[in-house]
């Protein structure tokens, strides 16, 4: 140590940033026959698939998107409209206001038994003494 100076505290400098967020797509191609007695268009199925649409409507969120969708919505407050652009301009997912909804309207028609059964369970359970926060 030199004379005359002190030792210095030497403190980093952190910088947390965020991955790039990469959406992937899963294309689900299945044959679509016709039924002989009636002729009737009879689609093929994959088991991931959640939806026999075709044409526009064909495109579909996933689980995860889905997820993120309805917490922003629900739990955060926004809109359908800021969802909307959120995952147009930081994932690059094109989903209107109208698909947002009708998305998590599927969403809550899917988990209304599991919260109506979770809802009778506390019903008819103790209190609690405590409330977490």
């Amino acid at each position: 140590m030199n004379p005359g100076t002190e030792p210095v505290e030497c403190s980093g400098v952190v910088l947390t940033g965020l991955p790039p967020v990469r959406p992937y797509v899963t294309r689900f191609d299945a044959a679509t026959g016709r039924c002989r007695p009636c002729r009737r268009r009879v689609p093929g199925r994959h088991p991931r698939q959640t939806s026999d649409a075709l044409g526009a409507a064909a495109s579909q969120l996933g689980p995860r998107a889905l997820a993120l969708a309805a917490d922003l919505n629900k739990a955060l407050g926004l809109s359908f409209g800021k969802v909307s652009r959120l995952f147009q301009e930081f994932f690059g997912i094109a989903v209107s206001r109208a698909g947002l909804c009708r998305a998590l309207d599927s969403v809550a028609r899917v988990a209304a038994p599991t919260y109506d059964a979770l809802a009778g369970w506390m019903r008819h359970s103790a209190p609690v003494a405590t409330p977490d926060n």
